[in-house]
């Protein structure tokens, strides 16, 4: 095995890790409604793999749910450093800059590039979900990605 095969057995190792943590930090939020454990989750998961954009995702959902807009739209444009292309960072970003921030023409240019980068970005989508593993009490997720 060479060095490069190496690094990304290592890389995809550290995703199940960090989506291991995230199923954690669902449920912390979704069936516990402990937003501070699941924030606290949230940010070791990205400890162990700082490319987890669901990560960035639930993070910034959390954060707009409790009205912190900047620090949500902050988390966003951290995961769309990592992945520019990720329709779902586009679309969170899309909603806070016009509903939130009246920044209309790049909302409008998010969404335009969300819908660009759909079929790319929810192939990756899925493949990071599948990374959650089984999850018994699913029902939470199945609302959150709908």
């Amino acid at each position: 095995m060479n060095f490069g095969d190496k690094m990304d057995k290592l890389n995809q190792n550290n995703l199940k890790k960090s989506y291991a943590i995230l199923k954690k930090a669902l449920d912390a939020y979704y069936l516990e409604f402990n937003t501070i454990k699941s924030l606290n989750l949230i940010d070791d998961a990205l400890k162990i793999a700082y490319n987890a954009l669901f990560a960035y995702q639930l993070k910034s959902d959390i954060l707009r749910n409790l009205n912190k807009i900047d620090e949500a739209l902050e988390v966003l444009e951290r995961g769309l450093k990592i992945n520019s292309a990720d329709h779902l960072l586009l679309q969170k970003r899309a909603e806070i800059l016009g509903f939130y921030k009246n920044r209309i023409p790049e909302a409008l240019s998010d969404i335009q590039n969300a819908i660009n980068f759909f079929e790319q970005s929810s192939e990756n989508q899925e493949r990071q979900l599948l990374n959650l593993g089984k999850i018994d009490k699913s029902q939470f997720l199945k609302n959150y990605t709908s």
